[in-house]
């Protein structure tokens, strides 16, 4: 195993790299299938995948953290536990922002 150092130093860069692997990958499959999106309807599916994710992750961040919400509740101080620092989850960000743009797609209109 190579010696890199500490994960604080190294995480910016790996996550660099996914994101320009993730990027290149993107360009690959569009020019290869075209463009499957309209430009006026881009922006609303980001629009709602943006708030989708900011809704899941802190969903699931405050049900992780269930004995705290109970108490928060109890003692009269939930809104100062949801919209306090912390408390969000990358699983449920995925999960509300795929949500928000699929079941919309998925509904008969």
């Amino acid at each position: 195993m190579l010696p890199l150092g500490s994960h604080p130093v190294w995480h910016p860069v790996f996550e660099t790299l996914a994101y320009a692997a993730g990027y290149a990958a993107f360009r690959r499959v569009r020019a290869r299938r075209g463009d499957v999106i309209a430009e006026p309807q881009r922006w609303t599916v980001l629009a709602a995948a943006a708030v989708g994710a900011l809704l899941g992750s802190r969903v699931l961040g405050l049900a992780e953290q269930w004995p705290t919400l109970r108490t928060a509740w109890q003692s009269g101080h939930l809104l100062a536990l949801v919209f306090s620092p912390g408390g969000k989850t990358i699983v449920g960000g995925l999960l509300g922002g795929w949500l928000a743009v699929e079941k919309p797609c998925r509904s008969p209109a």
